[in-house]
């Protein structure tokens, strides 16, 4: 966050993708939830990005302070800022 990376800048461009968002369901606001509870919500986001968003690449991502478990995420390419919030 907040650092280019140049080669995924380039994918972007090879793309076409003008925006994209990165995006979990898992854990909203910091507030730690179960693995079943983090399952529900991802279904949910998959379920909605089905309809707006023709494509998304599923991973983890990681947080830097290494405090938290590495979480279920996508980049969505494509994407509005009002969509992926």
């Amino acid at each position: 966050v907040g650092e280019t990376n140049q080669v995924l800048e380039d994918w972007f461009d090879e793309q076409n993708c003008k925006t994209y968002a990165f995006i979990t369901a898992w854990n909203p606001g910091s507030v730690l939830l179960s693995y079943d509870e983090n399952m529900d919500r991802l279904d949910q986001l998959d379920d909605e990005l089905k309809e707006i968003c023709p494509r998304v690449y599923w991973g983890w991502g990681f947080g830097d302070s290494g405090e938290w478990e590495g979480e279920v995420s996508c980049l969505a390419l494509d994407i509005t800022a009002d969509d992926a919030i």
